[in-house]
């Protein structure tokens, strides 16, 4: 079976002192990945690798640009499409009709998007991401697998009270902003319905200062190293789960040397509850 490739975006907004909020969108109950609180994002689309969103890149690239930047730009596109989010820099204020009437162009046709910007006089954010994560889906998932690649950005406050923010009301249902926490309580009281990579950031947003991240955005020649996490199936586990071991772990195809596993419990065929053992941050 082919693995999909998708980007996916994270979207932080700044709150008071050092506080933050996610995004993220509650997905209508269709389908395997039905009911889930997802971030932002969807599948590569080929005008996604469009050349011509290189001449948009500035002068000093981060690493990541060459190869990835078009999941990233897949990311931004998705992002408007899903939540009518339109990042570009500069930020541009639209009224709630222009968004949507723009929102259609590039839903109806995804290679709109770059036109879009260059008729707004401006570009998408790509030199505004961090690189997160990458995630590849287990082995066993034969039907839908995804190599996904997730980005991160920060938008203020002002920015925040400025969006048009809606969910599409086909794939998504809901927009959420939450802290990190909320999320994780909300998920601990099966009032969200989480997969792993979207659970295991939660878990290290509740671990990471938003003043260390807009200071990382900033510093162009950043390289964070991102491995691919693609969980493996260890073995079931003594209350009923299932062990999978990530990156890292003593156990891993390719092992490292601390615990880094997650322990997934199913119901009804889907993913029901998750921990996170790790040894080393």
């Amino acid at each position: 079976m082919t693995i999909r490739k998708a980007g996916s975006l994270i979207v932080l907004a700044k709150e008071a002192g050092s506080k933050f909020k996610v995004l993220l969108l509650q997905r209508s109950s269709h389908g395997y990945f039905g009911g889930l609180a997802v971030f932002p994002g969807g599948a590569v689309h080929p005008s996604d690798a469009n050349p011509d969103y290189t001449c948009l890149l500035p002068k000093q690239q981060r690493s990541w640009f060459k190869t990835h930047s078009n999941y990233a730009i897949a990311a931004l596109r998705e992002t408007f499409e899903e939540a009518g989010l339109l990042l570009l820099d500069p930020w541009v204020k639209l009224t709630k009709e222009e968004n949507l009437e723009l929102r259609k162009k590039v839903l109806n046709d995804p290679t709109q998007f770059i036109s879009i910007s260059r008729t707004l006089l401006r570009v998408p954010i790509l030199h505004k991401l961090i690189y997160w994560s990458n995630w590849v889906s287990p082995l066993h998932m034969e039907k839908h697998r995804f190599d996904t690649h997730f980005f991160l950005t920060v938008i203020n406050q002002e920015q925040k009270q400025d969006l048009s923010l809606e969910a599409d009301g086909r794939e998504t249902l809901k927009a959420l902003w939450m802290t990190p926490e909320e999320a994780l309580e909300a998920y601990s009281r099966k009032e969200l319905k989480l997969l792993p990579p979207q659970y295991c950031t939660l878990k290290q947003l509740c671990e990471t200062s938003i003043d260390d991240l807009e200071k990382e955005i900033q510093d162009i020649k950043s390289n964070r190293k991102v491995p691919a996490y693609m969980p493996e199936f260890l073995r079931p586990s003594e209350d009923g789960g299932g062990i999978f071991a990530l990156p890292g772990d003593k156990e891993y195809s390719k092992p490292g040397e601390f615990e880094n596993r997650l322990i997934m419990y199913r119901k009804d065929g889907k993913v029901d509850d998750i921990k996170w053992l790790r040894s080393k941050l």
